[in-house]
Protein backbone atom coordinates (compact mmCIF):
# COMPACT_ATOMS: atom_id res chain seq x y z
CA UNK A 1 0.00 0.00 0.00
CA UNK A 2 2.83 2.33 0.83
CA UNK A 3 4.58 1.61 -2.49
CA UNK A 4 1.36 2.33 -4.38
CA UNK A 5 1.08 5.77 -2.82
CA UNK A 6 4.73 6.46 -3.47
CA UNK A 7 4.50 5.48 -7.14
CA UNK A 8 1.26 7.44 -7.55
CA UNK A 9 2.92 10.51 -6.07
CA UNK A 10 5.93 10.01 -8.33
CA UNK A 11 3.68 9.76 -11.38
CA UNK A 12 1.83 12.92 -10.37
CA UNK A 13 5.12 14.78 -9.91
CA UNK A 14 6.34 13.64 -13.34
CA UNK A 15 3.12 14.82 -14.99
CA UNK A 16 3.28 18.20 -13.27
CA UNK A 17 6.95 18.62 -14.11
CA UNK A 18 6.25 17.88 -17.77
CA UNK A 19 3.29 20.24 -17.94
CA UNK A 20 5.16 23.23 -16.49
CA UNK A 21 7.47 23.99 -19.44
CA UNK A 22 4.65 23.43 -21.94
CA UNK A 23 2.43 25.95 -20.19
CA UNK A 24 5.29 28.43 -19.97
CA UNK A 25 5.73 28.43 -23.76
CA UNK A 26 2.00 28.74 -24.48
CA UNK A 27 2.00 32.37 -25.65
CA UNK A 28 4.83 34.53 -26.88
CA UNK A 29 5.22 38.13 -25.76
CA UNK A 30 3.69 40.49 -28.32
CA UNK A 31 6.90 42.48 -28.64
CA UNK A 32 8.82 39.46 -29.97
CA UNK A 33 6.44 38.67 -32.84
CA UNK A 34 7.54 39.48 -36.39
CA UNK A 35 5.42 41.54 -38.77
CA UNK A 36 3.84 39.09 -41.21
CA UNK A 37 1.56 41.55 -43.01
CA UNK A 38 3.65 41.53 -46.20
CA UNK A 39 3.70 37.74 -46.44
CA UNK A 40 -0.01 37.57 -45.58
CA UNK A 41 -0.76 40.04 -48.40
CA UNK A 42 1.31 37.91 -50.79
CA UNK A 43 -0.69 34.81 -49.81
CA UNK A 44 -4.03 36.57 -50.27
CA UNK A 45 -2.95 37.88 -53.68
CA UNK A 46 -1.95 34.38 -54.78
CA UNK A 47 1.80 35.08 -55.05
CA UNK A 48 2.83 31.99 -53.13
CA UNK A 49 6.47 31.97 -54.24
CA UNK A 50 6.99 35.48 -52.86
CA UNK A 51 5.17 34.56 -49.65
CA UNK A 52 7.38 31.49 -49.24
CA UNK A 53 10.49 33.59 -49.85
CA UNK A 54 9.32 36.00 -47.14
CA UNK A 55 8.54 33.22 -44.64
CA UNK A 56 11.65 31.05 -45.10
CA UNK A 57 13.91 33.33 -42.98
CA UNK A 58 11.57 32.68 -40.02
CA UNK A 59 12.35 28.96 -40.16
CA UNK A 60 15.63 27.44 -39.02
CA UNK A 61 17.68 29.24 -41.64
CA UNK A 62 17.60 30.62 -45.14
CA UNK A 63 17.93 27.27 -46.91
CA UNK A 64 14.59 25.44 -47.25
CA UNK A 65 16.23 22.01 -47.29
CA UNK A 66 17.88 22.75 -43.93
CA UNK A 67 14.52 23.67 -42.44
CA UNK A 68 12.99 20.44 -43.72
CA UNK A 69 15.81 18.32 -42.31
CA UNK A 70 15.63 20.04 -38.93
CA UNK A 71 11.86 19.59 -38.83
CA UNK A 72 12.29 15.89 -39.59
CA UNK A 73 14.92 15.57 -36.86
CA UNK A 74 12.54 17.26 -34.41
CA UNK A 75 9.82 14.76 -35.39
CA UNK A 76 12.17 11.82 -34.82
CA UNK A 77 13.17 13.24 -31.43
CA UNK A 78 9.49 13.60 -30.53
CA UNK A 79 8.81 9.99 -31.54
CA UNK A 80 11.79 8.69 -29.57
CA UNK A 81 10.66 10.68 -26.55
CA UNK A 82 7.18 9.15 -26.83
CA UNK A 83 8.60 5.64 -27.05
CA UNK A 84 10.87 6.35 -24.09
CA UNK A 85 7.92 7.58 -22.05
CA UNK A 86 5.98 4.44 -23.00
CA UNK A 87 8.86 2.24 -21.87
CA UNK A 88 9.04 4.18 -18.61
CA UNK A 89 5.34 3.56 -18.03
CA UNK A 90 5.82 -0.16 -18.70
CA UNK A 91 8.68 -0.29 -16.20
CA UNK A 92 6.59 1.49 -13.57
CA UNK A 93 3.67 -0.87 -14.30
CA UNK A 94 5.92 -3.90 -13.78
CA UNK A 95 6.61 -2.74 -10.22
CA UNK A 96 2.95 -1.87 -9.56
CA UNK A 97 1.27 -4.39 -7.24
CA UNK A 98 -1.30 -6.60 -8.93
CA UNK A 99 -4.91 -5.82 -8.10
Amino acid sequence: MRATRWLGGLGLCLMLAGAGPAAAMDTAPSTDLPDLSESRAAIYSGDYERALALLIPFTYGTDPSTAIVKAQIALVQWLIGGVGFGVLLLIIKSFWPAA
